[in-house]
Formats: structure tokens, sequence, C-alpha cells
């Protein structure tokens, strides 16, 4: 089986080699297209939450702000003592950053594999930055549609939580000694800079593996394998590239719960993002055994919202285009990533000349 798993994996990256020479234009655009999105979307929406995260974690702050969270909500939904911030963080900050945090309390040993592993399956969402503001107001035109989708996707990782954590019995120790808050400030953001350079790289190659994908006509030849057409050939889209369902046209209510189940996904390329910021510390199997279950939540989830909260809420057609963007954040992210990159550089001349 592994033999096999090996020859497949080498056949598709031979492939994926010979794609990339024969069609180099269609490659280099994509490569653009995702350099500008990680510059203008990714770093603007997700640095200052995973500097902010990690800085949290270093000096304990993270453990006070779930302390009368636990006794509640963290009681409720059977997290353990100190982890119930996390909850809350990785459900509003965006797709990877509860996987950086559960990676930071993993290398510092306040938490286990096992442990992380369980509450990875929980601690997963896109935020009301991503749902609300580039789904809700971006395709419906109406920020209730995306918080629909949002309140769909915590609601399933809520009762996922209550599972899991009652199976796993997953444990945080305390933080114990925290860092001193100078050098924990300056750690922090540089490991958040090295995580985010992390992301944007997993984006370009997958934008460029993805271009080919394009160009030999494997999404066209799934869609008419699956009978799709419309708004369910661009929702499959983004079943692999997510920001693809900013494509959607003539969009109506009934494609909320199919978002919705998209949502608590991430698509592939959110997956590969996860897996740069879990940075391999533990395994990611448990999150992807439990998916099938949170996707038919959410859906279930966005269908019931749908029926409670967009009753003539949303217009039957959507806004086409490109996700909403604010086109002053292209300029200070490059020069962000110029700074995080000298940062790392410098951080990494220092380590080697102490040797």
């Amino acid at each position: 089986m592994k033999k096999l798993f090996q020859a497949v994996m080498g056949g598709l990256t031979a492939a994926s080699a010979v794609g990339m020479i024969v069609y180099s234009g269609a490659v280099a655009e994509a490569v653009r297209q995702s350099v500008y999105r990680c510059a203008a979307v990714i770093v603007p929406s997700l640095f200052a939450f995973m500097a902010l995260s990690k800085l949290m974690t270093a000096t304990g702050l993270l453990e006070k702000l779930s302390l009368p969270l636990d006794m509640t909500l963290g009681r409720l939904l059977r997290i353990p003592r100190g982890g119930t911030g996390l909850f809350l963080i990785s459900n509003i900050a965006g797709y990877p950053v509860g996987g950086a945090m559960l990676s930071q309390l993993t290398e510092s040993g306040r938490i286990s594999k096992p442990s992380a592993e369980a509450m990875q399956v929980y601690c997963y969402g896109g935020g009301p930055a991503f749902t609300v503001s580039a789904i809700g107001v971006g395709i419906y035109q109406s920020p209730r549609a995306g918080l629909t989708i949002l309140l769909s996707v915590i609601s399933a990782n809520m009762l996922l939580a209550i599972a899991v954590n009652t199976i796993y019995k997953p444990e945080i120790v305390s933080a114990g000694k925290k860092s001193p808050k100078g050098s924990a400030l300056i750690s922090s953001v540089t490991e958040a800079g090295e995580g985010i350079l992390d992301m944007c790289f997993m984006i370009i190659f997958f934008s460029a593996a993805m271009a080919v994908a394009e160009q030999i006509g494997a999404f066209d030849l799934i869609c008419k394998a699956l009978d799709l057409t419309g708004n369910e050939a661009v929702i499959m889209r983004s079943v692999f590239e997510i920001t693809s369902a900013a494509e959607l046209s003539s969009a109506s209510l009934g494609t909320v719960p199919a978002l919705a189940a998209v949502c608590s996904f991430g698509g592939l390329c959110v997956i590969l993002q996860l897996s740069a910021a879990v940075r391999g510390r533990y395994s990611l199997r448990p999150f992807l055994m439990w998916m099938p279950l949170r996707i038919g939540m959410a859906a279930g989830f966005g269908k019931l919202y749908s029926w409670i909260f967009l009753d003539n809420a949303v217009p039957t057609f959507a806004k086409s285009g490109v996700l909403i963007v604010e086109m002053n954040n292209l300029l200070p992210s490059i020069c962000l990533i110029m700074m995080i990159f000298i940062l790392v550089l410098q951080k990494r001349l220092d380590f080697l000349r102490g040797l």
C-alpha cells in the first residue's frame, strides 16, 4: 500500500512538473495572483491575529482570558481548563490561528500531542472577517447571510467539542513561569512572521498546481461526471480553493447551506495552510477523520439558520466578482513581509554565530 501511494504521488509530481512547463504562462499568472492575494488579504487579516495569539500564549494571558469562561462555556463544551479562550479565538481569528496556538502549546510542553490533536478538531474556523465580509457582503450583499454561515460553523464546532472532549479528554498544563513580556513580544512577532511566510508559500505552490489542473480540464471532467453546472460547479471549485466562492453569480438562498459546509471544511488550500502552521508538531489525522461529521453538521445548521434568519432577507441574486479587499493594504503588506524576512534571517544568523 505504501509503495502504491509513493508511486501515485511520484506520478502526480512528475505530471505537475510537466504541466508547469507546458502551461508556464497560466502558471505564472496564477502565481502572480496568489502573491497579490497573500499581500492584500492573508497578511493583513492573519498576521496581527497570529502575533497576538502567540503573545497571549507565551505570557499566560490566554489562560487568564479563559478563567471566566471555563466555568460557563468551557464546562458546557467540556473544554479543558485554560482552553476556552483558545476555542473562541480560533473560531473568530481565521482558519490556521487555532493550529498555530496549539502548535505553540505543544512545543512548550503545556499540551500533549494527543490533546492537541483532539482540540484541533473544533479549534478551526474562518471567522467573521471571511464569512461575514467576504461571503455575506461580497456574494449575497447581506451580512446576515455571512453571519448565518459563521453561526453554522461555530455551532458544528461546539457539538464537536462536546463529543471529542468526552471521548479523548484533552488536558492543558498550567503556564507556570511566564516569558518576559519584552522578549515574548519579539519572539511572537518573529514566529508569526515565519508562520505567515510558510502559509503564503504554500498558497503560491497550490495556486500553481491548480492552474495546471485548470488547463488540462480536470475540473471540467469532475463537473461533467457529477453533472454540475453554474453555482454547483463554483461550489465544487471552492472545495479546492475557498476564495473561488466569490465567483458565484445569481445565487439563491439555497446555496447558503452548501457554502456553510464548504466553509466548515475550508478547502484543500486552507488545509495545507493549517499543516504549515502546525509544522508537524502533532498529527492532523483526527482532525481529518472528524471532518465529514463537521461538514454534515454545518450544512444542517446552515439549512436551519437560513430558515430562521434569512426568510426574504437576501436577494435572489449575488454579486459576482472578487472578494472585497482594501487595496491600500498591498504596499504596507509588502513592506511587512520584507521586515519579517529580515528579522527571521537575522535571528537564524545570530543562532549560527552562537554555535
